[in-house]
């Protein structure tokens, strides 16, 4: 027995000496319409999250989808995404020989954060570390508290360490078994023109080290020929078997006329599966992003990745850049390589040697990567016979033909070479560079989206329908279903060509009704214009493009709203009080000029809604107050409805935060915090107005009595399966029995009011009973007993499931 012992300490302190890579953590931002997950490992693959396909949230709104709640998010606006890296005649220090090519990095499929890519904790341990710029929110709704679990480890109150007047930054070390080190910076701001974008900003190093240990096992040695490829596996319009994208590039010609190409940018818009999805009720119908049963279009987003700063491509050494541990945020525009991406491609989601870790590949598998990287789509031989080059690109790059610009039909002709089915993949490769030891390379990007919001959304999609849909041109005419052809010229202005998507341009036979269906011209052209909104979209995400890049080469000093402050909501007999107040003095901005407070009716917190009869739960500004105020009495609210709030903080528009107060409008404005920030939200969340209590027991009431599911108007909103009891004792014990006898749920009112509604312990579910199932229809018996008095009284009542 001692032997055994001293074996397994023997073995317990040999392991304490071994340093193993440590398996990583996230930290996600929800401050703003996009919400991305960043992991310490400075990946976005499949294997990195605990939802594996959902690496950035995007908000488009929010709505009812047949009687049920949606919150607006389209979590898989980036599905996935990969970073990876490549270099040629890699030093082996394992086997002292010569490598010629060498794979590294995270693809958007499957990581390895053991030994291909992993993070480097700091002393504490600390893997990823979130520094805000002021201290977040204090949100309580009726003694609850809604906000976020602040700090959790690597939470900082940090505002020195906020790169210029980013509201939140995430920060982290990796390193990948070539011996690169990469300090990851991400950036967030709330504020007006860049709440729709995010901004990665990496600082790749070559230290030598491939492993955990302290020892630098290629010392001295250099990185040649070393190329970066970002991969980007976008389902902008949230995943659905009959939904794809059409991925295009830009800002690859030194001549480009249009406002996209002034950006270097990889550009995702919604597609339709015609394998999955085609036909009826889409006749004729390019994009799809419409549900007939619903009445909206569903999910009309874009996004694009924009690259920021891509430092010129050398075969000589680079130098040792900035303190990379440190960082700094100063843009130097005249080491930036305008011709990056040097090559761009579109593959298939599961072309393997692309999808997987360097580490389960074959070499041949590192060599068609590489050559990817250099050549884009035209490096795979694959692919090669399918694709031609674009012309008038930068000398020395390979950009082949965007999908959408390739004259298919349908999104499905992608598969004409066997790769691509379902979705699709698209690249962007940058290099080549030559890292000396100790040399480092900066590389920066962001991800951008667009959309149409949930009003347009449900607007166009009746519009739609009974084809009295328009559109309003840059020309500044407003085009119907007579103004357009579904042959060219189109549009009565060729300059308005713009807004067509291409693969309408391209085949304006493909969307034309078959001759023996005349009748259905009218619903052609309808398709045309609704995609044609659709299409805008790609404006919207390129515009945000262009405000990243104001952003990044105004070295991130930009005019930005005060932070927002903490609120407290009360419920009370005759009113709602808003109450908020800032945590520390030095959160108080000098520039702050008053609040705002905004209320939003039963859409728990998110809004606008969706149904049938129109758009409800809109946020609006129901009073504005002065910077010394701090208090608002919400005397307007309708007795048993929910409702949201928010505060807003406001400034006079001076900016004294910011080098250029003008901002990227070229005008100085008042701009306010957002509502992400400390809006009320959830069922929790909502607010009501309490009645006082009931003179006497008779007087109490359930309602809705009866209660049926299918009356939607019969129901309150944002809460379609609450029961309200009303004018009860102050305190008071409701017990629920079936009609045959069976305790089913007791609840205990002791608020004062004459208010209660029937929920489960953490008012977040409706009509459930006390083991938390839902009930069924039926007859029920409310027997209500005082608790000073111990008076009762039994309520019957009816529930329609």
């Amino acid at each position: 027995m001692k032997k055994f012992t001293c074996l397994i300490l023997i073995f317990v302190i040999a392991a304490s000496l071994i340093s193993f890579p440590v398996l990583g953590d996230m930290k996600w931002i929800r401050q703003s319409e996009i919400q991305p997950k960043i992991t310490d490992a400075a990946d976005q693959s499949e294997t990195s999250f605990n939802d594996p396909f959902e690496a950035i949230w995007y908000f488009h709104g929010a709505r009812y989808d047949n009687n049920a709640y949606n919150d607006g998010w389209v979590r898989s606006w980036l599905r996935n995404g990969g970073s990876r890296f490549g270099c040629r005649n890699w030093y082996d220090p394992v086997g002292d020989s010569i490598m010629p090519i060498r794979l590294g990095g995270s693809p958007y499929g499957t990581s390895d954060m053991n030994t291909v890519q992993f993070t480097v904790p700091d002393s504490l341990g600390i893997t990823i570390k979130k520094y805000y710029r002021y201290h977040p929110p204090t949100i309580v709704v009726d003694g609850r508290h809604l906000e976020r679990p602040y700090p959790l480890l690597g939470d900082y109150y940090d505002p020195d360490k906020v790169w210029g007047t980013a509201d939140v930054m995430v920060e982290s070390h990796a390193r990948n078994w070539m011996g690169l080190d990469i300090y990851q910076r991400v950036l967030s701001w709330v504020s007006k023109h860049h709440n729709q974008y995010v901004v990665y900003d990496w600082t790749i190093v070559n230290t030598g080290n491939i492993d955990l240990d302290d020892s630098i096992e290629r010392e001295g040695y250099a990185i040649d020929s070393l190329y970066f490829m970002r991969q980007l596996e976008m389902t902008v319009n949230d995943q659905t078997p009959t939904k794809a994208e059409w991925y295009t590039w830009c800002g690859v010609s030194p001549d480009w006329d249009e406002p996209k190409d002034s950006v270097r940018c990889v550009i995702s818009y919604p597609a339709m599966d015609w394998v999955y999805g085609g036909g009826t009720p889409w006749k004729g119908d390019a994009f799809g992003c419409f549900l007939w049963e619903r009445d909206y279009l569903d999910d009309p987003c874009s996004g694009c990745e924009v690259m920021l700063y891509v430092p010129q491509s050398s075969d000589v050494a680079m130098g040792p850049g900035p303190d990379a541990e440190n960082g700094n945020p100063e843009n130097h525009p005249e080491t930036d390589d305008v011709t990056q991406p040097k090559s761009h491609g579109n593959w298939g989601p599961d072309d393997f040697e692309y999808k997987h870790n360097s580490g389960i590949r074959s070499i041949e598998d590192w060599r068609q990567c590489y050559n990817a990287m250099i050549y884009g789509e035209k490096g795979d031989p694959d692919y090669d016979p399918y694709v031609e080059w674009m012309t008038g690109t930068y000398p020395g790059t390979y950009h082949p033909v965007p999908p959408d610009m390739r004259g298919y039909e349908i999104w499905n002709d992608l598969d004409k070479n066997g790769h691509v089915f379902w979705h699709a993949m698209c690249q962007a490769g940058m290099g080549p560079f030559h890292l000396d030891y100790g040399d480092s390379l900066r590389i920066v990007w962001a991800d951008c989206g667009g959309r149409l919001d949930a009003r347009s959304s449900w607007e166009l999609g009746q519009a739609w329908k009974d084809s009295s849909i328009t559109f309003v041109t840059q020309s500044g005419d407003t085009l119907d279903i007579n103004d357009i052809s579904l042959t060219a010229p189109h549009l009565p202005n060729q300059a308005d060509t713009i807004h067509i998507p291409p693969v309408y341009r391209n085949n304006p036979s493909r969307w034309q009704p078959p001759e023996y269906l005349p009748s259905e011209y009218t619903s052609y052209r309808a398709n045309l214009i609704k995609d044609m909104w659709v299409y805008s979209t790609v404006d919207s995400a390129v515009r945000h493009a262009i405000n990243a890049q104001w952003n990044f080469d105004h070295n991130y000093d930009i005019p930005v709203p005060p932070p927002p402050p903490s609120i407290e909501v009360t419920s009370g007999a005759d009113q709602i009080v808003i109450e908020w107040w800032y945590e520390e003095p030095t959160d108080v901005p000098s520039d702050r000029a008053g609040y705002k407070v905004y209320r939003s009716t039963g859409s728990e917190g998110q809004g606008p809604l969706i149904e049938n009869t129109g758009v409800l739960g809109e946020w609006e500004v129901i009073y504005e107050a002065g910077p010394d105020e701090d208090t608002y009495n919400d005397t307007d609210a309708i007795r048993g409805e929910d409702y949201y709030y928010y505060v807003a903080a406001f400034d006079d528009g001076t900016h004294p935060e910011a080098e250029d107060p003008n901002g990227v409008t070229g005008t100085s404005e008042a701009l306010e915090s957002g509502r992400w920030q400390n809006h009320t939200y959830g069922v929790i969340g909502a607010a009501s107005l309490k009645r006082p209590t009931g003179d006497s027991l008779s007087q109490i009431r359930v309602v809705p009595n009866p209660f049926n599911i299918a009356s939607q108007n019969m129901q309150y909103e944002g809460g379609s399966e609450k029961i309200n009891f009303f004018n009860l004792p102050g305190r008071c014990t409701i017990r629920i029995y079936t009609f045959t006898g069976d305790l089913v749920k007791t609840i205990v009112h002791d608020d004062g009011s004459g208010d209660e509604a029937w929920d489960d312990p953490t008012g977040e579910q409706y009509q459930v009973t006390d083991d938390s199932r839902h009930i069924v229809s039926g007859l029920y018996i409310a027997n209500i007993v005082d608790d000073e008095t111990l008076e009762s009284i039994n309520i019957k009542f009816v529930i329609i499931r």
